[in-house]
């Protein structure tokens, strides 16, 4: 009797460890078929939404709707998948602010909104993005099937091709539009923000202090720049001679643990943000972008609950630095995961407080002028009270958060 009980058991419990492995190819299954949908959503929508005269052509009216909706359906997928929560921290949070962003895209665009719906598309190539190059590894997306980039301009090229991870090519490409003298004479924010995508790359994927130099000098070289912009590149390039150095002496050093590159990571970023004068400069960008390339790693590195958390706060800080250039911007997913990770402490709070400020910043312009939706009224609120320390009833009432 206690051999027969000891075999059913032995065959629930195998059962049982089957019938997981299963479910687990099942959700593997769908994540990725629906990862194959939303690629071939993107692949329609995105050349349309890099380029305004494209988007907002009445002929274009029905497939922008079209697949809007899909991805609007995809998305809910997406974010509702177990396989979303397994092997990456932050990976739901991604999925969730994917679907809330193209939900609101859809919304807006019905009403008439289509400028709102344009840009919310097309940062919405940040998550996909985010997840896909959060360092130098990876696939290129895609997002290229039938599409026709000469229809596209310089700069929405440099823009598409850096969106699927063709990096080589998006490099190519910007280096048309900022070869462009009269770009650089009535344009030149257009210009300054091309220029740092391109270093993005440089930094974020190829790590190449060398190409970063290269490209600097011959930016340089244009003389056609305003002072305030030859300025930035200078600063640039005293940034790249220092990547240089580090880089150099890093050949040197043994391993480096969690705890140092955190710390290295944060130092970069407070070097950037010295050498940002004042608001609209550009001049900390490389550090900016060297501090993000070290998080990234770290995030795909196991530490503890307070590591991981400061981690994410470093980054949602350096993200907000970066995020004109709509390349692996996700400081608010970035902050929101730092309160789930360890909640109710004194990062949480900190972590709220920049998410908050953030969430309220995104009303300020645009088709709600002010005015924050119910819906992210709530959010708000039960992100707060994960943050807190104490009741969770208590209001909002913390003092000075250090």
């Amino acid at each position: 009797m206690k051999f027969i009980l000891i075999t059913i058991c032995a065959f629930w419990i195998l059962s049982c460890g089957h019938s997981q492995k299963e479910n687990n190819e099942i959700q593997k299954a769908s994540w990725q078929a629906d990862m194959h949908k939303l690629a071939l959503s993107m692949s329609k929508l995105l050349p349309l939404a890099t380029s305004s005269k494209e988007f907002h052509n009445p002929q274009n009216t029905k497939i922008i709707k079209t697949e809007m909706k899909r991805l609007v359906d995809v998305s809910k997928g997406l974010k509702n998948n177990p396989h979303a929560t397994k092997g990456d921290p932050i990976l739901q949070f991604t999925a969730e602010k994917f679907a809330q962003d193209i939900e609101y895209a859809y919304e807006q665009y019905n009403l008439g909104n289509s400028d709102f719906a344009q840009n919310n598309i097309r940062n919405a190539t940040s998550y996909c993005i985010g997840c896909h190059t959060r360092n130098n590894q990876g696939r290129q997306l895609d997002w290229a099937w039938g599409v026709d980039l000469e229809k596209l301009s310089k700069l929405d090229k440099a823009q598409y091709l850096a969106s699927i991870r063709d990096f080589d090519q998006a490099l190519e490409a910007y280096k048309l539009v900022l070869s462009d003298k009269n770009l650089a004479k009535t344009s030149p924010q257009v210009w300054e923000t091309s220029a740092k995508k391109s270093m993005a790359i440089v930094v974020r994927v190829k790590r190449d202090p060398d190409l970063a130099r290269s490209i600097v000098n011959n930016l340089l070289a244009t003389n056609v720049v305003p002072p305030s912009l030859q300025q930035t590149l200078l600063e640039w390039k005293l940034a790249i001679q220092e990547w240089n150095k580090d880089a150099k002496a890093e050949m040197k050093v043994k391993k480096e643990s969690f705890v140092q590159k955190l710390a290295k990571a944060n130092r970069l970023l407070q070097k950037g943000w010295q050498a940002t004068q004042f608001p609209q400069s550009s001049a900390g960008a490389i550090y900016f972008l060297r501090s993000s390339s070290l998080l990234h790693d770290l995030l795909e590195t196991p530490g503890t609950k307070k590591e991981q958390a400061e981690t994410l706060y470093t980054a949602g800080l350096v993200a907000e630095r970066l995020k004109d250039i709509n390349l692996w911007t996700l400081h608010e997913v970035y902050y929101e995961n730092c309160i789930r990770v360890l909640p109710r402490t004194q990062l949480a709070k900190k972590c709220y407080l920049r998410y908050e400020a953030v969430v309220l910043a995104n009303y300020m312009n645009g088709p709600y002028s002010g005015q924050v939706p119910v819906h992210v009224r709530h959010h708000l609120d039960r992100l707060r009270k994960t943050a807190e320390m104490g009741d969770w009833n208590e209001l909002l009432n913390w003092g000075l958060v250090e």
